[in-house]
């Protein structure tokens, strides 16, 4: 075992993917700080010898939103809400996200892609993605146990957090074996086993009543399995990511009523999914999230601190839309870097099939950012997994067919 690469593999899910909440929370939060700076002592070299090459247009855009995160950190730190009761009583008081907190969220998103980077260059792509896998698989499998012995009255209080980390954590576990197993076309047992994980993802989804999920596994699938090879080839396409960016983003946050009221969406809404045509209030977040987001600055509010805002104008827990919860956290500046890392990332993995599992991650991710807050840390981290094997010279460049 490469005991330096298991080491770095758990960093990265310990400190990206791990929701499962410590009795003492500030001794969680040490530990996972330690992680990361042993994570990025023990690789410094890797940093030490970054230079320019196919990865730097990725690279600049990825520290440029670095900086912002830091930025927008130390502006929002000293924020603070009281929430109380209808008679003034007081019932807590919700703080913004440290500033040293900004810094290591940058400091990990940053040190992890620069690592993907220098897997391909050694051709460890892909042990890594085996330690990764089954880390990811027995955690997701006992969260799903708990999903499945645990009734939740308002989807929260499962060990690994609300039903949408144990749902979400199904569909990446299906992207994660499809990425090991990309050429499922000619594998019948791993094609099985990857519809078996879809399908226990629609089932946990069912179980929790997760909609967005249920929604989630069916893309997937669809994406997967049905998706013609012409189609693929466009999803890679810089101008299909964003058409999906602006109709589930912008063009559904400004014009959900009219998207809705029609009997096709009437019935998927509340006949298969069981929702209201409000989708469960959002027309009214939507509608005072317009005010607020005139007045976010240029870098945001914090990454961490949309929630406050959000409550501080009634508006709820978050933004219930992924790319303007994205805008509140980071600011349009942050949106706009954000944007182009991922574009850059699309075209440096144009065309290569072993990226294809991440693409059909993040379009699905795209069409659930249009009522949820799906940009968040956990799938920016794994959609920079499309660096992945996109080096010309990688010993897996035998599986890594050309759509």
């Amino acid at each position: 075992m490469d005991y330096k690469l298991a080491f770095s593999t758990f960093t990265i899910f310990y400190t990206v993917f791990d929701h499962i909440s410590w009795s003492n929370p500030t001794m969680a939060g040490w530990i996972s700080n330690g992680c990361i700076l042993l994570f990025i002592g023990l690789n410094y070299r890797i940093y030490k010898n970054v230079k320019p090459n196919n990865y730097t247009g990725v690279n600049v855009w990825a520290l440029i939103f670095s900086v912002i995160i830091i930025y927008s950190g130390y502006q929002n730190a000293n924020l603070s809400f009281d929430i109380r009761t209808w008679d003034g009583q007081l019932v807590k008081t919700i703080t913004a996200t440290r500033s040293d907190h900004a810094v290591y969220e940058a400091l990990k998103f940053f040190s992890y892609l620069l690592y993907f980077q220098y897997l391909n260059r050694v051709n460890k792509d892909r042990l890594f993605l085996k330690y990764f896998f089954y880390l990811f698989m027995a955690y997701t499998m006992v969260s799903d146990v708990n999903a499945i012995v645990y009734n939740s009255s308002d989807g929260s209080g499962y060990l690994v957090g609300d039903k949408f980390y144990v749902c979400y954590n199904n569909i990446m576990l299906a992207a994660l074996y499809y990425m090991l197993h990309p050429v499922i076309e000619h594998d019948i047992t791993s094609k099985r086993r990857l519809m078996f994980i879809l399908f226990f993802s629609l089932v946990i989804s069912l179980k929790t009543q997760c909609s967005t999920a249920v929604i989630g596994s069916v893309i997937m699938y669809f994406l997967i399995f049905k998706t013609k090879v012409t189609w693929k080839v466009k999803l890679y396409k810089i101008q299909t990511y964003l058409l999906f960016l602006f109709i589930f983003n912008i063009l559904f946050f400004f014009f959900t009523s009219a998207f809705i009221n029609n009997p096709i969406m009437e019935f998927i809404i509340v006949d298969i999914l069981g929702e209201d045509l409000t989708l469960t209030g959002r027309l009214g977040i939507y509608a005072a999230l317009a005010n607020l987001l005139q007045d976010c600055p240029l870098w945001g509010y914090g990454l961490g601190n949309a929630h406050l805002f959000t409550k501080m104008s009634g508006i709820g827990p978050n933004a219930q839309n992924g790319l303007f919860n994205l805008m509140l956290e980071v600011g349009i500046l942050g949106c706009i870097a954000y944007v182009l890392m991922m574009i850059k990332m699309l075209k440096l993995s144009m065309g290569n099939r072993f990226s294809y599992p991440i693409i059909c991650l993040i379009y699905t991710m795209l069409v659930l950012s249009s009522i949820e807050i799906t940009f968040s840390i956990v799938t920016t981290v794994m959609s920079m997994m499309l660096v992945l094997n996109n080096n010309p010279y990688s010993s897996q460049r035998s599986i890594t067919i050309r759509l």
